[in-house]
């Protein structure tokens, strides 16, 4: 998925964005004292929007902006991993509403994206810790993708650039010891570099190109890297919708990856969504933007199935608890992955759902759009992406 715009009228319309900045509305909200986050996506951005697309990540943050009011969110996105039902609805909503491209990031020219403020780049080839490591050919297209899309934005003129990064770009020396945490800070990416595999080289590769954009044309934008992003809509091939599949399905005994004892800080949709939000609206305070967005709050595999167990036992009286078996052989990734959330919360961001509720979300949203005999059927197709 990646941002969007109208290839028509581009250049009118880019001109009216310019000049809503001095509309009386504007002024008065700067007087009255708004947040420069309520006046970007409220006063100004609702006239206008660029954004993202179908899949997981992009289908909350579609709804996110439609809930500020934003008058018109362009989607564009090839399907390949997301759903045009995770936002039809949102095509049918009153007013301006949703639009979408279907197309390819890689094949749309750069007049595509002319007269916007921002598009949020969500474009990637992606999957859970099997596919990026098991498939890190395919993983290395996201080099080309991100420098061809951030080159065409760029000639576009378009303001802000808000990039996901991930959390794999840290050093994984950094993260192999499961008894004592290191929570990761921005800076201690690098150098030297050590990035988790493929996936976390081409995400750093693709901040570089926007710090490079910066230091040499001034190019605002943000990379906001994510901590094992779950929730509705996700995929089965992500650890903890895999354990919900499994629940849904009563697997016993209930397959774990690894011996459960590795540490991440899950975090759920929303509060990603809120970080790219805040990426948008902060970036021009750095120039090149770049900030964790995760939990900041250790759980092991184990304590993450529990709270899954637990979900169901709670929804399911006659929901038998299940004892665990350890697959070892399994790819697992780091030992221990926890962030630092200091410098995110100074510039606004706060984690709001913990990761019990969070799992107690997912859990409603699964059981109520699952079919128990199709994930029975298809569940190891599934965890593979």
């Amino acid at each position: 998925i990646a941002g969007t715009s109208w290839a028509w009228g581009a250049r009118v319309v880019r001109s009216q964005t310019m000049a809503l900045r001095e509309k009386e509305f504007v002024k008065a909200a700067e007087v009255l004292g708004e947040s420069s986050f309520r006046i970007i996506f409220v006063e100004i951005l609702p006239n206008l929007i660029p954004i993202v697309g179908a899949s997981f990540i992009g289908s909350h943050l579609c709804e996110a902006l439609m809930q500020l009011n934003c008058r018109t969110v362009d989607v564009l996105d090839d399907l390949s991993t997301g759903l045009f039902s995770n936002i039809e609805h949102l095509t049918k909503s009153s007013g301006w509403g949703l639009h979408f491209h279907r197309a390819d990031v890689r094949e749309v020219s750069q007049h595509w994206f002319r007269g916007y403020d921002v598009v949020f780049h969500l474009a990637a080839v992606h999957g859970g810790r099997g596919f990026i490591d098991l498939r890190p050919a395919d993983v290395s297209i996201n080099l080309a993708i991100d420098a061809s899309a951030f080159h065409k934005y760029h000639a576009a003129d378009v303001e802000r650039i808000v990039f996901a990064s991930s959390g794999c770009v840290y050093p994984t020396t950094l993260q192999h010891n499961v008894r004592m945490t290191h929570v990761l800070q921005e800076e201690e990416v690098g150098p030297p570099y050590q990035p988790d595999g493929m996936y976390g080289f081409a995400k750093l590769a693709s901040e570089e190109c926007l710090e490079a954009l910066w230091k040499q044309y001034g190019q605002l934008s943000a990379s906001c890297r994510f901590f094992t992003a779950y929730g509705p809509r996700a995929l089965e091939d992500h650890a903890i919708m895999a354990m919900i599949a499994r629940a849904f399905i009563d697997q016993s005994p209930f397959e774990l990856w690894g011996n459960g004892e590795q540490r991440r800080n899950w975090t759920y949709v929303s509060d990603i969504v809120n970080g790219l939000l805040i990426g948008a609206e902060k970036c021009d305070t750095a120039g090149h933007l770049r900030f964790n967005v995760g939990s900041g709050v250790s759980n092991t595999v184990r304590e993450a199935a529990d709270f899954v167990q637990a979900a169901f036992a709670s929804r399911y009286p006659d929901y038998k608890l299940a004892p665990y078996q350890f697959l070892t052989t399994k790819p697992v990734g780091v030992l221990n992955r926890v962030c630092d959330t200091f410098f995110a919360e100074s510039l606004g961001w706060e984690c709001m759902v913990p990761l019990r509720y969070g799992i107690e979300r997912t859990v409603e949203w699964y059981v109520q759009h699952k079919d128990r005999d199709q994930v029975r059927e298809q569940l190891e197709n599934l965890l593979k992406g």
